[in-house]
Parts: C-alpha cells; structure tokens; sequence
C-alpha cells in the first residue's frame, strides 16, 4: 500500500487484480498460501523473501529493468563516515 512498488503495478499491470497488504509479511503469507499469484518488490527484498520463504518461488526481473526513486534517512549528527558511505553506495 503506498510505495513504489504499488506505483509501478498499476502503470505496468493495469489489468491485474491488485490486493494490497499493510506489511510485506502479509503480502508474503498471501503468495505461500495461494491467496495471491505473485509480489512486486524490489529485487533486494525478493532475494531475502525467496531465501526465507521458499514456496513464494523465485525472484523475477523484468526487462527493461524498471527503477523508483527512493530515500533514506540517517541521524544528522551521526558518524559521518557512515553517511558518506551510504551516499556514494546510492549514488
């Protein structure tokens, strides 16, 4: 409900029955129970879901590989070597 990924359904799936899930444990307990066919993410997150939950299945890319935007939020005052690491690894 609400992030990138719902975005990206609804312009790419447009003719998808959509159920939306307040937590991606929710949406993942749908998929392993057969309530839902398949789970938009994002493919770091579909790698540690196929990991712990095996019966999802497998984690698919689609071509042309589709990207959001996203943020991150760090303390101002926290260590600064952190920071910058984190914004050359988002750069």
């Amino acid at each position: 409900m609400g992030y990138a990924q719902d975005l990206i359904t609804q312009q790419y799936l447009p003719k998808a029955n959509v159920l939306r899930f307040k937590t991606r444990d929710e949406a993942i307990v749908a998929v392993s129970t057969g309530k839902a066919d398949s789970l938009v993410n994002t493919m770091l997150n579909g790698l540690v879901i196929s990991k712990k939950a095996a019966t999802v299945g497998g984690v698919m890319i689609p071509t042309p590989i589709l990207s959001t935007p996203s943020v991150i939020a760090l303390n101002y005052g926290g260590d600064e070597t952190f920071k910058r690491f984190v914004s050359a690894w988002a750069e």
